[in-house]
């Protein structure tokens, strides 16, 4: 008996089995009809991304409005007398 003879009987009987036959069909068909129900929209991070950028930004403004008139208070402290208006 040869060190080869099982492998050649295992061989031999991997040959004679078939491959099983996945069924994938029914959770693709599930997949796209969950798709179609709630469609993803890729501009939805962006638009968060916006309005979270819009917020900081005011409450930026809102914060430094004091400190930026003291810088800019020389530059501009001249139009004060003539406007009625005390924020120009």
């Amino acid at each position: 008996m040869s060190a080869l003879d099982p492998f050649e009987k295992w061989a031999e009987l991997a040959r004679l089995e078939h491959a099983p036959q996945p069924d994938v069909v029914p959770s693709v068909l599930r997949d796209l009809k969950s798709a179609a129900i709630a469609p993803e929209n890729p501009a939805t991070g962006v638009w968060a991304f916006v309005l979270a950028s819009a917020f900081a930004a005011v409450a930026c403004a809102w914060l430094g409005h004091d400190a930026w008139l003291a810088l800019l208070g020389n530059w501009y402290s001249w139009i004060q007398d003539f406007t009625l208006w005390s924020s120009i």
